[in-house]
């Protein structure tokens, strides 16, 4: 029908919510994401969609027939799509009755019905900030945010915003919501006949389950960051800069490069860092994981790390220091034995280790013309300095290891 096309059969196919939203648009009524995904529970499953991917809705007869009269509501009436009273029994899919009330009157079939998953009802849409019915419905379809923003504020608008505020004090105070606190929001937000359903316990219990879990990271004022879709294409992009320039900052070495790049190095540093402060374990850059980095602490080293050993790298398998091990042997037998031959060893043995290592190796080729002439100070000074270097190099990697600027073996 063409009622229902213009709506593309109520199918959801816009973006979905992200967890800052939550405190970012509760944050306008003066609560938190506990509260706000009490609300969505409650209501739909915290769900906006069904198993079809169509917006969750829910069509009530009694509303249609108090928002119809005359001719409409003889015709809703006769075909079971209105009555005067609530009745229990609905089917588990509005849809059917939805689409059977359009076609009687379209705008009556929307008022009748509550849409998404903060389900505020049709009826409702001025409340909701809107002009008509049918641009709450079409709004609701392109953007979960919307739906959050509408049900905001009809909650503001209906004046319910201050019953939620008590109840977002005492979660401030680590103290439980019970039922008969919830009561004064539920009665408003789902009508005098809320106690049928239990909606008052349930939304209770709803809020004191998301007290029990960590919130998003998120600072009130701070902008929506709008994130391009080829983050991960591997090529420069500022905002993956800006990202492994934080988690550096913050202590996470296994981010690599700060080049603006994305790769596997950025990815386990992201992870880390999710992991080190309750956020989703998820690859993503997104504003949830923006809004941490801007808050969070350098990471702690711990204890194990900070407080290691030579001896505890060699154990784990490090190999610059089993490198700088095989060297200082190398120097030595240099030092005790000598000779223009062994120097000519020594420096393929440095040429061999590479990074570090080899930079030592860079600094004895300039000498060794002289040591070739002087083959006295060879046996003394040529193996003295490896053993140096190679234990300064060790003590190097230590104390990068201590302070977690090397995650290296």
């Amino acid at each position: 029908m063409a009622g229902a096309d213009k709506f593309n059969g109520f199918v959801f196919d816009g973006p979905k919510i992200d967890d800052l939203d939550l405190p970012r648009i509760g944050g306008k009524i003066g609560v938190g994401e506990d509260i706000v995904h009490g609300v969505m529970d409650t209501e739909a499953g915290g769900k906006s969609t069904d198993s079809k991917g169509r917006m969750k809705a829910l069509y009530e007869p009694h509303v249609a027939y108090r928002n119809s009269c005359g001719a409409v509501r003889k015709k809703l009436v006769a075909a079971g799509l209105a009555y005067p009273n609530w009745k229990k029994g609905y089917p588990a899919d509005s849809y059917p009755r939805i689409l059977r009330a359009m076609a009687i009157d379209e705008t009556v079939a929307l008022l009748a019905t509550s849409w998404g998953f903060p389900q505020v009802l049709g009826e409702n849409f001025a409340l909701a900030g809107y002009e008509t019915v049918q641009d709450m419905v079409l709004d609701f379809l392109k953007d979960e945010d919307n739906q959050l923003e509408g049900m905001v504020n009809f909650i503001k608008n209906a004046g319910l915003d201050d019953e939620l505020r008590v109840l977002e004090a005492k979660l401030k105070r680590g103290e439980k919501i019970t039922a008969d606190d919830a009561r004064p929001f539920v009665r408003g937000y789902n009508g005098s006949g809320y106690a049928k359903n239990d909606y008052h316990t349930i939304f209770a219990r709803n809020v004191n389950k998301w007290a029990k879990i960590p919130d998003t990271p998120y600072t009130p004022g701070a902008p929506v960051v709008e994130l391009p879709d080829d983050l991960y294409d591997g090529k420069f992009h500022k905002e993956v800069e800006a990202v492994q320039k934080r988690l550096d900052e913050l202590g996470y070495p296994e981010v690599g490069a700060v080049d603006g790049k994305w790769g596997t190095k950025s990815r386990a540093a992201i992870l880390a860092f999710r992991a080190d402060n309750g956020l989703p374990l998820d690859r993503a850059i997104d504003t949830a994981l923006l809004a941490a980095l801007m808050t969070a602490a350098k990471r702690e080293i711990a204890p194990a790390r900070a407080n290691a050993t030579v001896a505890d790298l060699r154990a784990e398998g490090a190999k610059d220091v089993a490198a700088a091990d095989q060297t200082q042997v190398v120097g030595a037998v240099a030092g005790g034995l000598g000779g223009i031959s062994i120097i000519g060893k020594l420096t393929e043995q440095f040429e061999s280790y590479g990074g570090l290592i080899k930079t030592a190796a860079d600094a004895i080729a300039p000498v060794q013309d002289f040591l070739a002439s002087n083959l006295w100070v060879v046996l003394v000074a040529g193996g003295a300095f490896v053993v140096w270097k190679s234990g300064a190099l060790k003590n190097i990697r230590l104390t990068k290891h201590q302070t977690g600027n090397d995650v290296s073996l």
